[in-house]
């Protein structure tokens, strides 16, 4: 029993501490329990807040970038279609000159054919008939294989030499063989 007189005379002891600090200060005193969780939900709201904004930021950047992307992809597609007509313009002019050319080529084969049967009704069918048989044949493969070989330009020359002396001999001795 001794022990509840000793405590009831110290919760009035603190009382009393407690009216004397309460008399000298004034205002609401908040439990420490309470402060602690008055400060807690302070700091949680807070960081709900830089949280919320955290993903805010991140969502209008998200979508900025989504528009940036959207704004290139059009930039690019636009330039594409550009260069596919001026391919297509290209195009079409090169088809043409194509086409031009085909039809030039088309006519100077129909007017030497026409000029090939001319000059035969004049000379007649005769006439030395070069790459048939082996007519000069050694010459020609000396000069081919001269010139692949590429020694220079003159190196050739004697090549080229023979290869002229062995077509003379070949239309004299045709045109002798005619008369």
């Amino acid at each position: 029993m001794g022990n509840k007189s000793s405590s009831a005379a110290k919760d009035v002891q603190m009382q009393s501490s407690l009216n004397e600090k309460v008399s000298e200060e004034s205002g609401i005193y908040v439990g420490q329990e309470l402060q602690n969780k008055m400060v807690h939900d302070f700091q949680s709201n807070i960081l709900n807040e830089e949280w919320h904004e955290r993903q805010k930021n991140i969502l209008t950047r998200g979508l900025e970038r989504a528009l940036q992307d959207e704004q290139r992809r059009h930039q690019f597609e636009k330039k594409w279609d550009e260069w596919k007509e001026k391919d297509k313009k290209r195009q079409f002019h090169l088809d043409s000159e194509i086409d031009s050319a085909r039809n030039q080529f088309a006519d100077l084969t129909v007017a030497l054919e026409h000029d090939v049967k001319k000059l035969k009704g004049q000379f007649g069918t005769g006439g030395p008939q070069f790459g048939k048989g082996s007519g000069c044949l050694d010459a020609r493969v000396n000069l081919v294989n001269c010139m692949k070989e590429k020694n220079g330009p003159f190196a050739c020359d004697p090549f080229m030499d023979n290869l002229e002396r062995c077509v003379k001999r070949t239309i004299l001795k045709d045109e002798v063989l005619q008369q």
